[in-house]
C-alpha cells in the first residue's frame, strides 16, 4: 500500500510546461493530468492579453486579458475595436517553474489540445476599474504558435504478487510514448517537472517524444560558414536557425530586394552572448527599421542541429504560415547579409548596426512535409537583376524617348514618310519592350507576401508611369495620326494633349528613375552621370542642334503656318 500511495503522489506531482516569448511577451501552458494553466506574463505594467486560436483580431478564439493585479476577463472580437466583456476569469497561482516576475497571471484553460496558435498584445498604461473595463491601445502584438507538451504518463507497478518472477516479467509492458513534434524543429521551451521518491521496485519512467512529419531545406553561402540557415516545416510552423562565423550581425529577409522584405537580424548580447533578434522592414537600402508588430518567436536552437565549430552568432525562431512569408506551394526566395563589425548598442534590439559587409540571394524549398532538400543560389542574382532593371529601364526612359520626340519635332520635314514609323517604333517597340523587361525583373525580385507597386515612392510613381500615363499617351498618338488632316490650319486639341502629356511623361520618367537611384543607394558618380547625360541631352541635343541648328517642324499647312503655331 506504501507504494501505491507514493506512485499516486509521483504522478501527480509530475507535469509538463510549455513556453513561448515573443518581444515583451511570453505564454506558458502547464500540464498536471487533466488540468491545463496558461499563464500569461508581460514586461509591462499595464496588461497582458492573449487570443487562442487565431492570427488576428478578426478571427481570435478565446481572447483572455488580464489587468495589472490579475483582474481576468474572457472577452470577445471580431476586428480592430475594443473587445466586449463576457466574463470574468478566476486566476490561480502562477507556478514557481514558470514565473518570471512582472505581470503575470495564471487561469485554467481547457481543451488546448497538442498545441495551438494566438495573438498576443501588452500595453503599458494600467487600465481603471475592474475587469470588465476598457483599456488602451496595445504598445506591442504579434502572433505565435504553441506546441502543448504532455505530462507524462508513469506506470504504476503491481503489488508484489505470489507468481514467480519470470512470469511477472513476462507479463510486464514497455511505456509507449506518443509523438507530438520532431527533434529537428524544436517550437518552445519544454520540459518535465517533478520529484520522484525511490522504492526498492523499479518505476517505469515515460518521456515526451518528438517524432511528426516535417519538410526541411538548408542553404550555406561558403565554406567558410559566413551565413548558413536551416529551415524547417511542419504543418503550422517555420522554423528558421541562422548562423554566421562573422562576429558582428546576421540578418535573413524575404525576397531577394531590401524594399518591402520582412527582415529578421540578429546579434550577440554583451552580457553571455545571448541573441537579440528583431524583425525590421525598410523602403529601400537604408536602415532597416524595427517593425511594431512582430509575427516571430525565438526559441531554443534544436539540440539536434550541431553547428560548426566557428559559430560566432546564431538563433533559432518561428513563424506560423499563416503569416505567408514562405511559400508551401514552391521554392522561396531570401536574401542575407553579414557582417563582422558589431551593432552601436548590442543589447537593445532596436539599435543601428553597421553596413553588411556580404549579402546575397537564395532560395529554400520547405514544400513537401517528410523530403529534406539543399537551398539554391538564385540563378540570376539580386544585383544581376537590379542592375538589368536599372539598365533597361534607363535606356527606354533616359534615351530612346528623347530620342522619338526629337525625330517628331525636329524630322518630320526632312523624313517626311518615314519619320512617324521611326517615331512610334521608337516609343512602342523601344520603350514598351523595354519596359515590359524592366517589370519582369521586378518580377522575379519579389518574394511571397511582397506588395507590387506599393512597396516604395519609386515603385509607386514608376507603375503610375509604366501603367497609366505611357499606356495613354501610346493610344492616343495613334489616335491622333488617325485624325490627321494634310489640309489643316490649326492645331487641334489632341494634338495638342498628346504633346503636353509626352512632356509629361518625360518629366515624371526623370523623377521615377532618381528615386530608383536612390533607392537601391546608387553612388554619387552614378547620380551626378546620370544627371549630366539629361543636360547634355537637353542643352545640346534639343537646344543647341534641335532648336538652333535644325528648327522645329510645323504642324499646319505651310501657308496657312504663322508665328503662333503650336510646336511640338
Amino acid at each position: 500500500m506504501l507504494v501505491l500511495l507514493l506512485v499516486t503522489m509521483l504522478i501527480a506531482s509530475v507535469s509538463a510546461q510549455s513556453t513561448s516569448c515573443s518581444g515583451s511577451f511570453c505564454v506558458s501552458v502547464t500540464q498536471s493530468g487533466s488540468s491545463s494553466l496558461l499563464t500569461m506574463q508581460s514586461g509591462m505594467d499595464g496588461y497582458v492579453a492573449i487570443g487562442i486560436g487565431g492570427s488576428s483580431m478578426r478571427d481570435a478564439g478565446n481572447l483572455f486579458v488580464c489587468f495589472g493585479g490579475c483582474a481576468c476577463s474572457q472577452r470577445s472580437v471580431g476586428g480592430h475595436y475594443m473587445p466586449v466583456f463576457n466574463s470574468a476569469v478566476s486566476t490561480v497561482s502562477t507556478p514557481a517553474s514558470v514565473s518570471r516576475g512582472g505581470l503575470e497571471c495564471t487561469i485554467q484553460v481547457d481543451g488546448l489540445g497538442s498545441g495551438f496558435g494566438y495573438i498576443w498584445a501588452v500595453g503599458a498604461s494600467r487600465p481603471a476599474g475592474s475587469a470588465s473595463g476598457d483599456f488602451g491601445f496595445h504598445n506591442e502584438r504579434g502572433t505565435g504558435f504553441l506546441q502543448v507538451a504532455q505530462a507524462p504518463v508513469l506506470a504504476a507497478p503491481s503489488l508484489p504478487s505470489s507468481e514467480p518472477s519470470s512470469s511477472r516479467a513476462a507479463d510486464a509492458e514497455a511505456p509507449t510514448a506518443s509523438s507530438a513534434s520532431s527533434a529537428s524543429a524544436i517550437r518552445t521551451s519544454t520540459r518535465a517537472t517533478g520529484t520522484a521518491t525511490g522504492t526498492a521496485t523499479a518505476l517505469a519512467t515515460a518521456t515526451v517524444a518528438a517524432s511528426a512529419q516535417q519538410a526541411s531545406s538548408k542553404y550555406c553561402a561558403d565554406s567558410k560558414g559566413s551565413f548558413c540557415v536551416s529551415a524547417s516545416r511542419s504543418s503550422e510552423l517555420i522554423t528558421f536557425t541562422v548562423y554566421s562565423s562573422l562576429k558582428g550581425w546576421v540578418g535573413i529577409g524575404t525576397g531577394s530586394l531590401m524594399a518591402g522584405s520582412t527582415m529578421f537580424v540578429g546579434w550577440n548580447n554583451v552580457a553571455g552572448n545571448a541573441p537579440v533578434v528583431s524583425q525590421r522592414s525598410s523602403s529601400g537600402h537604408v536602415m532597416p527599421t524595427t517593425d511594431s508588430a512582430s509575427v516571430f518567436t525565438l526559441i531554443e536552437t534544436p539540440k539536434s542541429l550541431s553547428l560548426p565549430a566557428n559559430t560566432a552568432v546564431s538563433f533559432t525562431f518561428t513563424v506560423p504560415i499563416s503569416a505567408k512569408l514562405v511559400s508551401t506551394t514552391g521554392p522561396s526566395q531570401f536574401m542575407y547579409g553579414v557582417s563582422d563589425s558589431a551593432p552601436t548598442s548590442p543589447s537593445n534590439p532596436s539599435s543601428p548596426f553597421p553596413q553588411h559587409s556580404s549579402f546575397g540571394a537564395f532560395t529554400l524549398d520547405v514544400l513537401q512535409l517528410g523530403l529534406e532538400t539543399t537551398g539554391d543560389v538564385q540563378a540570376i542574382t539580386q544585383s544581376t537583376l537590379i542592375f538589368a532593371h536599372s539598365l533597361v529601364m534607363f535606356i527606354a526612359w533616359g534615351v530612346l524617348p528623347f530620342a522619338g520626340i526629337f525625330v517628331a519635332r525636329y524630322m518630320k520635314q526632312r523624313w517626311e514618310k518615314s519619320w512617324y514609323a521611326i517615331h512610334w517604333c521608337l516609343m512602342l517597340f523601344g520603350t514598351g519592350a523595354l519596359t515590359v523587361a524592366g517589370l519582369v525583373a521586378v518580377e522575379v525580385n519579389l518574394g511571397d507576401g511582397v506588395a507590387r507597386f506599393t512597396k516604395s515612392s519609386h515603385a509607386v510613381t514608376g507603375a503610375v508611369l509604366a501603367l497609366g500615363v505611357y499606356p495613354a499617351q501610346v493610344i492616343l498618338g495613334f489616335v491622333i495620326n488617325a485624325l490627321f488632316d494634310v489640309e489643316r490650319v490649326s492645331v487641334p486639341w489632341w494634338d495638342h494633349l498628346h504633346a503636353w502629356l509626352g512632356r509629361l511623361s518625360g518629366l515624371l520618367a526623370l523623377v521615377v528613375m532618381q528615386l530608383g537611384l536612390s533607392l537601391y543607394g546608387s553612388s554619387v558618380g552614378i547620380v551626378v552621370g546620370f544627371w549630366v547625360w539629361i543636360v547634355v541631352v537637353l542643352v545640346v541635343g534639343f537646344g543647341y542642334f534641335g532648336e538652333r541648328v535644325l528648327g522645329a517642324s510645323q504642324h499646319v499647312v505651310e501657308e496657312a503656318a504663322s508665328a503662333d503655331s503650336f510646336k511640338v
